[in-house]
């Protein structure tokens, strides 16, 4: 004779302080979220351009960094559009320079969103820090060993603060 076991789901409790609870461990679990990609043309108007992809995913704790790509890969859209202490490094790089490849670096902290309705700030410093690139680049005299062409634009972007 066989005894039929049933399998029993442990449901997640619907009390609002339980759920409180379970959104501040998850948000506090983010601290130390580290974000790379690269682009070439990263404020141009089409959508391609303000869109993440293809982008490297790290953790500064070794236990979350087990788990980072896939709460990426699961929560993508709320990590991107959740309001964080974000530090953010934009590496300017200049190919075909005399000296070799050059790069400026600029390194930012807000509290935004990296995509969505608070990331106009964010999106505004970094484009300017671009800019501010460029300008500081064409100032150089053709054949400077540190004057470059434009190539691209990488990021990376860390969790802070919550």
């Amino acid at each position: 004779m066989r005894a039929s076991v049933r399998k029993v789901e442990k449901k997640r409790s619907n009390y609002s302080k339980k759920k409180a609870q379970y959104m501040k461990r998850v948000r506090n679990g983010m601290r130390g979220f580290v974000l790379g990609w690269a682009s070439d043309d990263p404020f141009s108007d089409d959508k391609e351009g303000g869109d993440i992809t293809n982008c490297t995913i790290d953790h500064a704790n070794p236990t979350q960094k087990l788990i980072c790509v896939s709460v990426w890969q699961k929560c993508a859209h709320w990590i991107v559009e959740t309001e964080f202490q974000w530090c953010v490094i934009i590496r300017v790089i200049f190919e075909g320079a005399p000296k070799g490849d050059v790069w400026v670096d600029c390194e930012l902290n807000y509290t935004c969103s990296l995509r969505g309705k608070k990331s106009q700030t964010l999106n505004d410093a970094l484009e300017a820090a671009l800019i501010d690139a460029k300008a500081g680049n064409d100032a150089y005299p053709d054949g400077h060993k540190n004057k470059g062409v434009y190539s691209r634009c990488e990021f990376l972007a860390q969790v802070v603060g919550v």
